[in-house]
């Protein structure tokens, strides 16, 4: 399986743009989509695009703000012959919302969030794939996803009926009280957050439940990408990165960016 775009919910998309372009990243234009009742906002941040979503109207994506609030709504895997995955996933006990469901660009279906930790997976069968497939030189890439859960082996145990491998889980190597296990996902990962103890996944899991938590964006210079962060207006959550070991990270400031966290982090070499 392929990770090939990331939705997010918001209530006002221009924040984010805003961020996006600081960042040197392609912002396509805005424009409405009736098939999900939403205005779309797509960046590419090559292999992998991310999907800015504002609901028109009533509709799921109102109802999830309604619910949740703004932040990171669903990831979409893309796989070959769609039909015979659903079913030979449901043979392995995978529910699923419905069946699945044909559009004139590709074939989709959507795992039951219930089951998947509380966050909601898409797996589409893209008949024609278009956008940049390599990043520019310089240019942020999605290096993670932090999916905050409740029971870590439970959460290891879903993606691997899935077909993803998980790495064993350990303590998180930063201050975030968390346990993590890594789901490997082409081209990047997925990164299972279980609280041990109080701290912001434990917050997270009290006030939205289990689900997506935030989006880690690859860059070259951690500090040169700060400066022009600050440069237009964000906040940072340090004054200097945080040093998790494998990488010098920042958090922008979730009230500056429409309360969706964005992490940047300089990956060291393994």
């Amino acid at each position: 399986m392929l990770l090939h775009h990331v939705g997010i919910v918001v209530r006002d998309p221009a924040p984010l743009v805003r961020l996006f372009k600081a960042l040197g990243l392609r912002v396509h234009p805005s424009r409405p989509n009736t098939n999900v009742g939403a205005e779309l906002t797509c960046v590419d941040t090559a292999p992998v695009s991310i999907e800015i979503r504002r609901p028109l109207g009533e509709g799921p994506i109102a109802r999830v703000l309604e619910k949740r609030g703004p932040g990171i709504h669903h990831v979409m895997f893309d796989v070959d012959a769609l039909p015979g995955v659903v079913d030979a996933l449901r043979g392995r006990g995978m529910r699923f919302l419905g069946g699945v469901q044909e559009h004139p660009w590709q074939l989709q279906a959507w795992i039951d969030p219930r089951q998947a930790h509380g966050g909601l997976i898409e797996l589409g069968e893209v008949w024609e794939r278009m956008g940049p497939s390599r990043p520019r030189p310089g240019e942020p890439t999605v290096g993670h996803l932090g999916w905050a859960v409740r029971d870590l082996q439970a959460a290891r145990a879903f993606f691997l009926t899935l077909g993803l491998p998980v790495d064993r889980s350990g303590p998180d190597t930063a201050v975030f009280a968390a346990d993590e296990a890594a789901v490997r996902c082409s081209p990047c990962t997925i990164s299972l957050k279980a609280p041990s103890g109080p701290g912001p996944f434990a917050q997270f899991l009290e006030k939205k439940g289990p689900g997506l938590h935030h989006l880690m964006l690859r860059v070259q210079d951690i500090g040169g990408t700060a400066r022009a962060v600050r440069d237009a207006g964000f906040r940072l959550a340090f004054d200097e990165p945080l040093d998790e070991g494998f990488a010098l990270t920042q958090f922008v400031h979730p009230k500056d960016t429409g309360d969706v966290l964005i992490e940047l982090g300089e990956v060291r070499q393994r």
